[in-house]
Formats: structure tokens, C-alpha cells, sequence
């Protein structure tokens, strides 16, 4: 595996004319270097980076970690997952993760780097996650996960399920609201932003899901309107609708940034341009302006018109 990594490096070397290889193995810096001789010392950076981590899990896999006192610990540089289940799950995860993490960062605050990883605790089962809920604040713990507000630095926890679509779900959610604790020191965000940025990441691992979901609210009555969505705290919050609030937090965060004419984010000459909401949660998440005041120029027009548009959006054909 370490000679499969290195020969791709190698490949590029091969490639490049006597001069250029011996800049491309000094130990200069990369300023006014040709792109040839950086483009050979990112492979080789990854090619050596690969071959650590194949190294590492090798040695590592000689070892029984299915006892929580002695768990796998995948660590990559923004994320670190703790797990008894396999080392593959592990990796996966950590993988998946770090992409809702890097989704984030573009969204909510591109200068955001992080000072040390962000941890995630996946129990064997939902015995020892109720014994870990100790720190939890009772915020996320009604929906698979949970994540302290008030202690940026501890970890999401979860536990262990059978579908990996729905583990990672529960593990985007808490590390949404891990997020924006360590990226904005602002406690006073509301439930529906804070929720609502968990839901929509969270509804990235299934695109299908989501609309589905909503679609059956709507049809069994079970829809909260959006007067009481946006305004009820996280207090309100029960086990028997949480499962809705999400769904339709996630659903209208999905229309604002991605279909909504008046507020969402596009394309434009090939770079991301942050639409009308896409700039409020910004705002509102870095406690600039009144929050109140924002919000209300967000949904300046008649709630009950941007709730009749929402419902009827027919996202499954968009």
C-alpha cells in the first residue's frame, strides 16, 4: 500500500525535466515556483499523508477495541470519532463529517478554522448513551444525538444505528449546533435557526427523504405553521413533534437558500454568491443588528403568502 501511494508521487516525477525536479525536491517555499513543481509536492504531501493513516490502521486493527474503555479514535484534522463498532464504520464517518463540516464553513463563516478537532462519541447502544447524557443540555437528546450549547469544546455524542444514512444524520445535527457554537460566540440564537441549520445539513444525506417526509405532514395534518415554528422555543419542543419541526425546519431552510427567488444563493461566473438568507443567518448568527429587526426584514412580506409558497414548492421536481 506505501508503494502504491509513493508511485503516484513518483508518476509526477517522472514527468518533470531534470531543472524542475530539483526544485521540486528542495525545501523551498512554493512562492514563484512553477505549477508543475507544486502540483509535485501536493501528491507527494498526500502520497506520504495516505500512506501514514494505512500504516496507523494496520497497527491499529491488531487491536480489540470493541470495550468502550478502549474504543477506536479516527483522527483526521478536523474531526476525531470515537467508536467500539469497527474501524471502518469510524473512518466513514469521519469522512462523511468532515465534508457537513467543510458545507458549513462555506455557508456560515468561510474564515472559520477551527483550533483543535471536533470530537464525535458513537455508543454501542442507547444504554451507555443515556449514561454519557450527563453533560447534555436536553436540547438535541430527543432526536439520536446530543450536544451541549453551553461547553462549545465537548463532544456530539450518538449512538450506534443500523441504517448509516440515519447515523450520520443524527451526527450532522449535533455537529451543526457544535458549529456555531465554536464559530460565533453568541448564546442567544434562536431555536429555529439553531434547529434549522441542524435539520438542513442533516437532510443532505438524502435528498429524497426530506420532501417525502414534508409532503406527508402536510397530508396527515400534522404541519406546524410557521407563525408557531418561528417563534416557539426550544422549551416547545417535545418527542411527540419534534420529528415535524425538523422536517419542516430543514425543508424551509432547503426552499429559502436553494429555490426561493427572493432569497436564495446562486452561481455567478463560476463563484458562489450568498442570497438574502444565506447573508441573514450570517448576520444573525455573528449578533450584528437587532435579531428581532433582522428577522423581520427576512419575512417582510405576508408570512401567510412565503407559508402558502413553501407548502405548495414542489421540491421532488426541482
Amino acid at each position: 500500500m506505501i508503494r502504491y501511494h509513493l508511485a503516484i508521487a513518483l508518476s509526477f516525477a517522472a514527468a518533470l525535466s531534470p531543472d524542475l525536479l530539483a526544485q521540486a525536491t528542495s525545501t523551498g517555499a512554493d512562492d514563484d515556483v512553477p505549477p508543475a513543481i507544486k502540483l509535485y509536492r501536493q501528491a507527494l504531501a498526500d502520497a506520504v499523508a495516505r500512506a501514514r493513516e494505512s500504516v496507523e490502521a494496520k497497527q491499529s486493527l491488531r487491536i480489540d477495541h470493541s470495550n468502550w474503555a478502549d474504543p477506536w479514535r479516527i483522527k483526521r484534522d478536523q474531526i476525531e470519532v470515537v467508536t467500539t463498532q469497527s474501524y471502518g464504520i469510524g473512518l466513514a464517518t469521519a469522512k462523511g463529517q468532515e465534508a457537513m463540516l467543510q458545507a458549513m464553513t462555506d455557508l456560515l463563516s468561510p474564515d472559520f478554522e477551527a483550533s483543535q478537532p471536533f470530537v464525535v462519541m458513537i455508543a454501542p447502544d442507547l444504554g451507555m448513551y443515556n449514561s454519557l447524557n450527563g453533560n447534555a443540555d436536553g436540547r438535541s437528546s430527543i432526536y439520536g444525538s446530543y450536544y451541549n450549547a453551553g461547553i462549545a469544546e465537548l463532544p456530539v455524542v450518538t449512538y450506534q444505528q443500523q441504517n448509516p444514512t440515519l447515523l450520520q444524520m443524527y451526527i450532522t445535527h449535533g455537529l451543526s449546533n457544535a458549529f456555531v457554537r465554536r464559530a460565533f460566540n453568541n448564546q442567544n440564537i434562536p431555536a429555529w435557526i439553531d434547529e434549522g441549520l441542524g435539520s438542513y445539513f442533516s437532510l443532505w444525506w438524502s435528498k429524497t427523504w426530506g420532501p417525502a417526509e414534508l409532503k406527508r405532514i402536510i397530508a396527515e395534518g400534522q404541519y406546524i405553521p410557521l407563525q408557531q415554528l418561528l417563534s416557539d422555543p426550544i422549551t416547545s419542543y417535545t418527542p411527540a413533534d419534534t420529528h415535524q419541526r425538523f422536517i419542516e425546519l430543514g425543508m424551509l431552510f432547503t426552499y429559502l437558500l436553494h429555490h426561493c427567488e427572493d432569497t436564495r444563493s446562486e452561481w455567478v461566473d463560476e463563484e458562489w454568491a450568498p442570497g438574502g438568507f444565506a447573508k441573514f443567518l450570517r448576520q444573525r448568527l455573528s449578533g450584528e443588528g437587532e435579531g428581532d429587526e433582522l428577522t423581520a426584514q427576512l419575512l417582510s412580506r405576508d408570512l401567510a403568502t412565503l407559508e402558502a409558497e413553501f407548502r405548495a414548492f414542489d421540491f421532488e421536481g426541482n
